[in-house]
C-alpha cells in the first residue's frame, strides 16, 4: 500500500470524512485529497499529527512497517541476577579463600587439641600415640587446605571470565574430600579418613584395619555421593558446554 492508500483506509476506519479530517489537522479538504492519491506528501508535522491521531508509529503509517515492541525492562531481581553472573564469571576464583577459611577453622580446632592434650591427655601413656597421631594428621590436612585454597585463588585468575555455572560442581567435590566441620554426615573428608587410616597401620595393625573398613565404608557413603554429584555437574556441564558451541560453529 502507497501511503495515500493508508491515509485513506485509516481515514475509513475512523469513519472520518476528508472534511473532517481536514479540519481536524487545519489544513484544506484538497489537501487531504492530494495526500490520499500521492499527488503530494503531507509535511512533517502533519505526519506527526496523523500518527497521533490514528494511534500508529511513523514507520508504519509512512513505510507501512510495524515498529517492533520494546522489551519489557527488566526488573530489579534481574538486573541483580545478571550482575551475579557476570561478577561469578570474573571473579569466581575467589571462592577459593572458602578453602582458607576451612584451613583457618581447622587451625584453631588443632590448637585447642593440643591444648587439650597437653594439659592432660598425654599423661595417659595407652592415648599417646593415638593423640600425636591424629594431630599430625590434622596438621597435614590443615596444609592441604590453605594449599587447595590458595591455589584455586592465584591461578584461578588465568580463567577470569571464562567460568560457567558448572565449574560450581567442584564446591560438592572439594567438600567430599575435605569434609565441612558444621555439617554431621560429611564431618570427616575422604581424605583426612584415608590420611588417617594410613597413620594408624602402624599402631592399629592392618588386621583390625580391615574389620573395621565395612564401617568406614558405610559412614563414608554421603561423602561419595557428594563426590559422585560434584563429577556429573562437571560432566553434564561440560558436555552441554561442547555441543553449544558445536552448534553456534555451524
Amino acid at each position: 500500500m502507497t501511503l495515500g492508500e493508508r491515509l485513506t483506509a485509516l481515514r475509513k476506519n475512523r469513519g472520518m470524512s476528508q472534511d473532517t479530517l481536514a479540519e481536524t489537522l487545519g489544513v484544506s479538504r484538497q489537501s487531504v485529497s492530494k495526500w490520499e492519491t500521492d499527488t503530494s506528501v503531507p509535511d512533517l508535522d502533519k505526519l506527526v499529527k496523523l500518527s497521533d491521531l490514528f494511534d500508529i508509529s511513523l514507520d508504519e503509517l509512512v513505510k507501512g512497517e510495524k515498529s517492533q515492541t520494546k522489551a519489557a525492562a527488566p526488573s530489579g531481581w534481574e538486573k541483580l541476577w545478571v550482575q551475579a553472573v557476570k561478577l561469578y564469571r570474573k571473579k569466581a576464583y575467589l571462592l577459593g579463600w572458602l578453602v582458607v577459611a576451612q584451613g583457618l577453622r581447622r587451625t584453631i580446632s588443632f590448637i585447642k587439641g593440643v591444648s587439650i592434650y597437653y594439659n592432660g591427655m598425654k599423661d595417659w601413656d595407652a592415648t599417646v600415640q593415638f593423640v600425636q597421631t591424629a594431630l599430625s594428621g590434622s596438621l597435614v590436612m590443615i596444609f592441604l587446605l590453605f594449599l587447595t585454597g590458595l591455589l584455586i585463588v592465584f591461578l584461578g585468575r588465568r580463567f577470569s571470565g571464562r567460568f560457567r555455572w558448572y565449574h560450581l560442581g567442584w564446591i560438592p567435590i572439594l567438600s567430599a574430600l575435605f569434609g565441612l566441620r558444621f555439617i554431621p554426615l560429611i564431618h570427616t573428608g575422604l581424605l583426612e579418613c584415608l590420611l588417617m587410616a594410613l597413620m594408624l597401620l602402624p599402631i592399629r595393625g592392618a588386621d583390625i584395619l580391615l574389620k573395621d573398613l565395612p564401617l568406614y565404608f558405610l559412614e563414608g557413603i554421603p561423602l561419595y555421593l557428594l563426590l559422585i554429584f560434584g563429577f556429573i555437574i562437571l560432566f553434564v556441564g561440560a558436555r552441554n558446554d561442547s555441543a553449544h558451541k558445536e552448534k553456534s560453529s555451524e
